[in-house]
């Protein structure tokens, strides 16, 4: 699935995601020159849908690691949340809504 990184000193860069779950994604970088650093505040977009923000947690070999930040819900309704469903996730069994 295609991606894109964007950081405070990260110009955006197109990703790869080769993981994602409610909690974070995995990707590689299409661009090996692409700077991204452990604690690194990011935002992951997918084109047309609303971003989420994120925190590099790991960084090896152009192979990153990004846990979601935010409300639950905001990650839910975001474009994690249209790709899960899509896959046949049934998120209302993940997410409690009272």
């Amino acid at each position: 699935m295609d991606l894109e990184v964007v950081g405070a000193e990260t110009p955006a860069a197109p990703v790869e995601a080769v993981d994602l779950s409610l909690l974070g994604v995995g990707f590689t970088l299409k661009r090996p020159e692409t700077k991204v650093e452990i604690g690194q505040q990011v935002e992951i977009a997918m084109h047309g849908l609303r971003t989420v923000r994120g925190q590099v947690r790991w960084n090896q070999g152009g192979r990153v690691g990004v846990q979601f930040r935010g409300r639950f819900q905001d990650i839910v309704d975001s474009w994690v949340g249209e790709v899960l469903a899509a896959q046949g996730v049934r998120l209302g069994d993940l997410v409690k809504v009272e």
